[in-house]
Formats: C-alpha cells, sequence, structure tokens
C-alpha cells in the first residue's frame, strides 16, 4: 500500500497491525506480536497502545535487539516501552525481553530461544536503506544457523553487537507489516519487491509477499506494493 507521507505510513501500519493482532485473538483467543527496530517503529507503538484490543492475551516478542541497556535510546525495547507498554493494560509478565544483564551474547540468546513460541502470529518490520530487516543484514551469518533459533550478529552501524532470531522465524510469521518511507528507501524496496535475486543479498525478500506500507517517495519504481489490498474491516 502506497500512502502519502511518512505520518501516514505510521498511522496505516498501526491500523493494519491492530487489525491483525485482532483478527488472531478472535480466531485463537491469543497472539504473540514481535517488534523490531527503526526510528518509525516507536511512533507505530505509540499509535498501537490507543486501540482498544483485548491486550492481556497478547504476548509481546522482539525479531531482534541491540546489545544494550535496555533503558539505552538504541534499544528495541525502549522503543516499544515508550508508548506501547505504558499502556496500563499490558502487563509486564507478557513482554518477553532480551536481556543481556549479567550474560554474555550468546547466553542471553540461548536464554531468549526458550521464551520463543514456535511462530510469531504478527510481526512489525521497518525496511533499512540497503534491504536489511531487523537485523538481518545483507550477507548475515544468520543465514547459514541451522540449529539455533536466536543468534548474535554484527551490524554495519552502531551499536554493531544485536541479536536475532534466525531468517525462517520471520518468513513463517502469517501476518507481516513492512513499512519504509522515503526516498532513501526507494531502491530497498524495489530491489526486495520487484528484483529477483538472493535472499541474504537483500533480506527484506524475506518477506515480499507481507504486507508493506510505504509512502510515495520509497514506493519509487515499485508500481507494485503488496497490502494495497480492501480494508477487511469494511
Amino acid at each position: 500500500m502506497v500512502v502519502p507521507d511518512h505520518g501516514a505510513v505510521a498511522e496505516e501500519a498501526a491500523r493494519r497491525v491492530a487489525l491483525a493482532i485482532d483478527a488472531c485473538l478472535k480466531e485463537r483467543g491469543e497472539c504473540s506480536f514481535a517488534i523490531t527496530g527503526g526510528s518509525h517503529v516507536a511512533i507505530v507503538c505509540e499509535l498501537l497502545s490507543h486501540y482498544s484490543l483485548d491486550w492481556p492475551a497478547v504476548e509481546f516478542f522482539f525479531a531482534e535487539e541491540r546489545c544494550v541497556a535496555p533503558n539505552h535510546p538504541a534499544s528495541v525495547y525502549a522503543m516499544a516501552a515508550g508508548g506501547l507498554f505504558e499502556n496500563p493494560r499490558i502487563e509486564a509478565h507478557h513482554v518477553h525481553r532480551i536481556e543481556f544483564e549479567g550474560r554474555d551474547v550468546d547466553e542471553a540468546a540461548d536464554r531468549y530461544a526458550e521464551e520463543l513460541p514456535e511462530r510469531f502470529d504478527v510481526l512489525l518490520l521497518d525496511v533499512g536503506m540497503d534491504g536489511h530487516v531487523g537485523a538481518l543484514f545483507p550477507g548475515s551469518a544468520a543465514f547459514d544457523e541451522e540449529e539455533r533459533w536466536v543468534v548474535p550478529v554484527e551490524a554495519p552501524m552502531k551499536p554493531r553487537r544485536r541479536v536475532t532470531v534466525v531468517p525462517e522465524l520471520l518468513a513463517a510469521t502469517p501476518a507481516c507489516v513492512v513499512i519504509g518511507y522515503g526516498r532513501e528507501k526507494a531502491d530497498a524496496v524495489r530491489r526486495a519487491l520487484r528484483e529477483p535475486g538472493e535472499v541474504r543479498d537483500v533480506p527484506a525478500r524475506l518477506v515480499r509477499d507481507a504486507t508493506w506500507v510505504v509512502d510515495r517517495w520509497a514506493a519509487g519504481e515499485a508500481a507494485e506494493v503488496p497490502g494495497g489490498a480492501p480494508d477487511p474491516a469494511g
């Protein structure tokens, strides 16, 4: 779906995520929602907090995290906590944070893997300028992982040390919303949606069939953007 500007991206993404969570709750009575980092993710999470959903039935996970303190501005947890987790109906024990305190990165990753569901029901992603999603960057060693669900990775920008779930877990999510905004994202959106090639070169290709919400600048040459179907809520 192509919307006019970055503000509309956040609003539409929040609406789409809320619809997906609500549909899952009505079908199963529970929902696992996974969050990744990105400058617009904090805005989407704040907007989500105002939706009247059955929040006590939602379990919150993180598909990536930066190896920083939970109150650090770069922390994905902090991005969500500043808006979404202030909702009084969201209980702290339903928020599954990747905890680095007192542990090395490998131990933190392994402990977090024990908390994960078999798959996420709903996932929010923000595509990067190089086509990365979450902490899956082009050429990431995570694409070669065959045993673990959560692995340490190195990012090309600070903070460099991060933890990510493996690509298979992202790709298996039935309801995924990907956001992109700004002219600088146009090349990544085009390569992810229109060009053939290896997923490890453009990790956003993992979620090519997801619901994409991008502004007209990020849409660029990507004439067909998944997610433009009629509103299921009517």
